[in-house]
């Protein structure tokens, strides 16, 4: 199925002198222009593009990479304004438009916001916003078919009433409704992709598995992150108010420490069987070198010092000689 926004292989119908026109199937003949055009195309041949809109909205293809398609979620860097909007540096030479009602914070040039990219099924046209609220955890489904068009300059009663209430609904930070979230597919101590969305006073925002919020709190970070950073997390706990506590660490004794324990012994080997590190090391300079925490790593060194691996001076641990 072609979907403008989205990657499509489609078979080159003809060759014209200003590129050439790829089987479209429900969109008929689409234009791939001149300048994107392999110099060994021929008719017959299938193509990998991206569909989108030009400026005259009609659909049209490239084999530009676009950083994220519809659907997906990016850090975008602001290279235009207009009277309308922001515009993004997305890796195509149309840049991406932000329409103001779709902007969290007022973008200006040479910022980067972290963006959902969606399809305004109204008009065919891919733009993105930074309300992100939308788009996350919330809700069953997405908003995204309430969306107006932000381009003719048009804001009728209705569409801000829908702005208005949506904005109040997600007030509270990490809000939930357990009915809404029943079909959220992932329970405590689970393995999921976070990417990092907003620093606030508790710690970080994130999304998970491109769906639901999570809070990661400072005061179990050890590393620093970065907005749009996409990083593997864990479920630590799933209150009942439907918040969720992320880890980046998986959680539990058991499941964890014979693995960190093998990467402290690991990272020993490979440093003449010494590491200036003790259980009073700062957890900063811990977990730069074993990317764990510093109450994980105390129970890491005692497993292997009852185990007679290593041994515990003054300066740091090193690997017993019957390691």
């Amino acid at each position: 199925m072609i979907e403008i926004g989205k990657y499509a292989s489609l078979e080159v119908v003809k060759l014209v002198d200003f590129g050439l026109y790829l089987d479209g199937g429900p969109f008929g003949e689409i234009l791939l222009p001149l300048r994107y055009m392999p110099k060994d195309a021929e008719p017959g041949q299938e193509l990998e593009v991206f569909i989108y809109c030009d400026s005259e909205d009609r659909v049209i293809a490239t084999t530009e990479k676009p950083y994220a398609t519809v659907g997906e979620f990016a850090l975008l860097e602001v290279n235009g304004r207009s009277e309308y909007g922001a515009f993004l540096d997305w890796g195509l030479s149309k840049d991406l438009f932000v329409p103001f009602r779709e902007q969290k914070y007022d973008m200006h040039l040479g910022e980067k916001h972290l963006v959902r990219i969606y399809l305004d099924e109204r008009t065919d046209r891919i733009v993105a916003s930074s309300k992100l609220n939308k788009f996350v955890g919330k809700r069953k489904g997405n908003s995204e078919d309430k969306f107006d068009d932000e381009y003719d300059d048009e804001f009728d009663e209705f569409d801000e009433e829908y702005d208005n209430d949506t904005e109040e609904q997600f007030a509270e930070e990490g809000e939930g409704n357990s009915e809404e979230n029943a079909e959220r597919a992932f329970q405590v101590g689970d393995k999921v992709e976070l990417i990092i969305a907003e620093e606030t006073d508790l710690g970080f925002k994130a999304i998970i598995n491109e769906k639901h919020w999570g809070v990661l709190y400072h005061n179990e970070i050890f590393r620093d992150l970065e907005i749009g950073e996409r990083t593997d997390g864990y479920i630590k706990n799933i209150r009942e108010d439907e918040k969720v506590d992320l880890s980046l660490q998986q959680q539990g004794y058991l499941q964890q420490i014979p693995v960190v324990a093998q990467q402290v012994l690991e990272k020993l080997k490979a440093n003449d069987g010494f590491l200036p590190l003790t259980d009073k090391s700062a957890p900063e300079a811990i977990y730069e070198t074993f990317a764990m925490s510093k109450k994980n790593f105390k129970k890491a060194i005692g497993k292997l010092y009852k185990e007679r691996l290593i041994q515990l001076e003054k300066e740091g641990i090193r690997l017993s000689p019957d390691a």
